[in-house]
């Protein structure tokens, strides 16, 4: 909903210390995974991945085997090359991309200041409709 979308806003916003870096509560990373709840309980998530627009992780819940920071930053070119295709063709934003891959999905959701990337396998193809729309629901404008 519009509540949740504005608390994730809010977080990517707030997290800057006078360095620049991005550094979060404790109180705060627990609000942003209870946020995020819905969408990591899908039995088919493997994980997902939070970037700001300038391409820096800000939070993941992905396996140690995979590389979150590089995700984070190829999401963000993903995004880019997308958005400029988009224009071409007349829209003004991307909300939400599936890919298909060899091992599942991947889908890019814009929340206003930065991207959700999740990684899905690809044995529940029945559930990526409901968790797209659970996505949504969270990533909403």
């Amino acid at each position: 909903n519009n509540q949740s979308r504005k608390s994730i806003e809010n977080f990517i916003g707030s997290a800057k210390n006078q360095s620049g870096a991005r550094v979060f509560t404790y109180e705060a990373a627990q609000e942003l995974t209870e946020l995020l709840k819905p969408v990591a309980e899908f039995s088919s998530v493997l994980g997902y991945v939070i970037c700001g627009y300038d391409g820096l992780l800000i939070a993941n819940t992905l396996q140690s085997d995979y590389d979150a920071e590089s995700i984070a930053g190829c999401a963000l070119v993903s995004y880019m090359n997308s958005h400029a295709i988009m224009k071409v063709l007349g829209y003004a934003k991307i909300k939400q991309s599936i890919s298909l891959t060899q091992g599942g999905y991947l889908i890019l959701a814009d929340f206003g200041r930065g991207l959700l990337t999740v990684l899905i396998d690809g044995s529940e193809i029945n559930s990526l409709a409901d968790l797209s729309a659970e996505i949504e629901q969270i990533t909403r404008d």
